[in-house]
């Protein structure tokens, strides 16, 4: 598929990298305020919720515009999700069994299952979480790498065959993950509604104001929203159902996740996003400084989000620290963030080693040299071949037409 649209500018593009690194600290604050790791305060597990809200609309914007600005194919396609997922996944998991081998030995055998299981995405199907409990938050991976799945079907199938595998996909991942997807579709239809009212800028701030209206409507309707997961199985006159007993029995959670704080974040982002994109007409170039730094740094987000639980266990085991002192967690937080930042930088070269193992390449044309020998003969004899007709002719032999040399 041809390239179909411009690149990002630059602020806007900035502007998504600082979103998406302040969502991971917002997700590290909400961890590290737990009990565990403080003496005292609140434990800020909202804060997590609104923020994984944002990561997922950012996820619908950024994938829409690859697959709208690149050439993309099945395998490219492919290629680049996986390649990004699992150079920073495997390394996770790994260090995340190694946490729980050193803290929590006794539970190395759930969590190397669960390992294998998040391995292939699989730790979230119809509710029935299987985490490992030294990293919990693969949940949202498992939810983002389905969506990936959802929208490739829907980008590269089209006719019966498009319906029958997106509705195989839904009956296999269930209805938590379902719950979250238009949130995640979202940000794909904030990218090609920027794409089309940036061409008819006049046009931009009226929508911007109808939108704006309909996104605190819906805003304010999503935080009104109280789903429950307790609605369907405590409900008293389903109590004897039979599709109730088996999801007690079977420990499923049909709403799980379906917080109203995640739609609160997501549709509060996509308006900001499509803000700042509609009204950015700078001219900054990508390779300015200021960009540059801010892309290296926003780079550690997902190093930053699947690696801060197991070093947040590690060091409370291994450092001691005040959990009451604010100067010290200030340094815990500091060091974190700065470790989950530079250790990005070989988790892209691992990143990069994937993409040329598994990118098709043409394969390189092989030109046929002669050997240096022959090279060498091909140019003597002829000269050689000359030398003696022309003797030939001083001593008068007769030398046909055919064997005279030419001046």
């Amino acid at each position: 598929m041809q390239s179909t649209t411009k690149p990002l500018p630059a602020v806007g593009s900035a502007f998504l990298d600082v979103l998406r690194f302040s969502a991971a600290i917002v997700v590290f604050i909400a961890h590290f305020s737990h009990p565990d790791y403080l003496d005292h305060g609140v434990y800020r597990y909202n804060w997590g919720v609104y923020a994984v809200g944002i990561f997922f609309v950012l996820s619908g914007f950024v994938i829409r515009f690859i697959t709208r600005f690149r050439p993309t194919t099945v395998r490219s396609f492919l290629t680049d999700r996986l390649s990004r997922i699992y150079s920073v996944l495997v390394p996770s998991l790994l260090f995340t069994l190694l946490a729980t081998a050193i803290l929590t030995p006794q539970h190395f055998a759930h969590d190397l299952l669960a390992s294998i299981v998040n391995f292939f995405a699989l730790g979230e199907l119809w509710g029935k979480e299987l985490l490992p409990s030294s990293n919990p938050v693969y949940w949202s991976l498992c939810y983002e790498c389905f969506y990936y799945v959802f929208y490739g079907i829907g980008f590269f199938m089209s006719g019966s065959k498009r319906i029958f595998w997106l509705l195989a996909v839904a009956l296999l991942v269930g209805s938590p993950i379902l719950v979250l997807l238009p949130l995640w579709l979202m940000g794909a239809a904030v990218y090609d509604l920027y794409e089309r009212l940036d061409k008819t800028p006049e046009r931009s701030l009226k929508w911007l104001a109808v939108i704006g209206v309909v996104a605190s409507i819906a805003a304010a309707g999503a935080h009104t929203l109280h789903l429950q997961n307790s609605a369907l199985l405590l409900s008293a006159k389903d109590a004897g159902h039979p599709l109730t007993q088996f999801i007690r029995d079977h420990h499923y959670r049909p709403l799980l996740r379906s917080n109203p704080k995640f739609y609160v974040s997501g549709i509060i982002t996509s308006y900001f996003v499509l803000v700042v994109f509609l009204l950015d007409k700078s001219k900054i170039d990508h390779r300015a400084k200021a960009i540059v730094i801010i892309r290296r740094i926003a780079d550690g987000t997902f190093a930053l989000y699947l690696f801060h639980v197991p070093m947040l266990m590690l060091i409370r085991r291994f450092i001691p620290y005040s959990g009451s002192s604010a100067w010290q967690r200030g340094l815990i937080a500091i060091g974190v963030i700065s470790l989950s930042v530079y250790i990005q930088g070989p988790l892209d070269q691992l990143r990069a080693y994937a993409r040329r193992r598994y990118e098709k390449k043409p394969a390189p044309v092989l030109v046929k040299r002669p050997a240096p020998a022959l090279v060498w003969l091909q140019e003597f004899l002829p000269t050689m071949k000359r030398g003696v007709l022309s003797l030939m002719q001083s001593a008068r032999i007769p030398v046909s037409r055919k064997h005279a040399p030419t001046s």
